[in-house]
């Protein structure tokens, strides 16, 4: 084998084992229930990395954040430090329906918002499609339904 061959050989055997590698780390993210992503996407928050919370949540928001300019445009580490300092240490109950999770704080109406979790390929994802188009973030404290005449969260159970 000739020395080009062999380079090209070395670089295909490279790019193999980094592409199992960047597999196994998305493999070795937690999907299994609606807690277990909950404490993925906080451990993402600690460590300010995008592309691990991004993986927590579902196809649906991921492909808006690829391609919502206005989105992408705002996001920056603080909103992950903020994520995991308003929702880590929150005491919770969680809802369990058949595809798809609740996940409520105490007391009502005041930050944190739900979270929401919808079963998806057997992975358990965070729903944060149905969070920006039905709430509104009032201030620091208090949140919104953006629509209040309508039952929102049962219309996204029958979804």
């Amino acid at each position: 084998m000739g020395p080009k061959k062999r380079l090209l050989s070395c670089f295909v055997m490279l790019l193999l084992f980094f592409s199992n590698s960047l597999a196994l780390a998305q493999d070795d993210l937690d999907f299994s229930s609606p807690k277990a992503t909950f404490k993925t996407y906080m451990q993402a928050c600690k460590e300010l990395d995008f592309k691990k919370s991004d993986l927590c949540y579902t196809e649906e928001f991921r492909s808006f954040i690829k391609t919502n300019k206005r989105y992408l445009a705002h996001r920056h580490a603080g909103q992950l430090a903020n994520s995991y300092r308003y929702w880590h240490d929150k005491p919770y109950k969680l809802e369990l329906y058949a595809t798809k999770a609740i996940m409520r704080f105490s007391p009502p109406f005041t930050r944190p918002e739900p979270f929401y979790f919808v079963k998806e390929y057997g992975k358990w994802k965070i729903d944060s499609m149905f969070s920006f188009n039905n709430v509104i973030i009032e201030d620091s404290n208090r949140w919104h339904w953006r629509n209040p005449n309508i039952d929102n969260e049962k219309k996204w159970l029958k979804k």
